[in-house]
């Protein structure tokens, strides 16, 4: 039998040095559906407009909202979308 090159230890997982942290962008949606605005653009400063694009989507596809993100340019919009 082969002498292996790692070991696995029983032990508890620590706690998240982070609890209850929740991404920017879910709190850009939440903020969003709170405002009585049909559409809005988003500004992230110091983030690249692909990455906040794409975090936006991936927040409003899980918290499961009617909400569409929209790209123009560098420019980012939310819109409210009536199924």
């Amino acid at each position: 039998m082969a002498s292996r090159t790692y070991r696995i230890t029983a032990c508890d997982v620590p706690p998240s040095a982070r609890p209850g942290r929740t991404s920017l962008y879910r709190e850009v949606v939440d903020d969003f559906l709170k405002k009585d605005i049909k559409s809005g653009r988003v500004e992230c400063p110091g983030r690249k407009t692909t990455n906040v694009a794409a975090g936006l989507a991936s927040a409003v596809k899980s918290m499961k909202v009617p909400l569409k993100v929209r790209r123009r340019g560098e420019d980012i919009y939310l819109e409210r979308i009536h199924s």
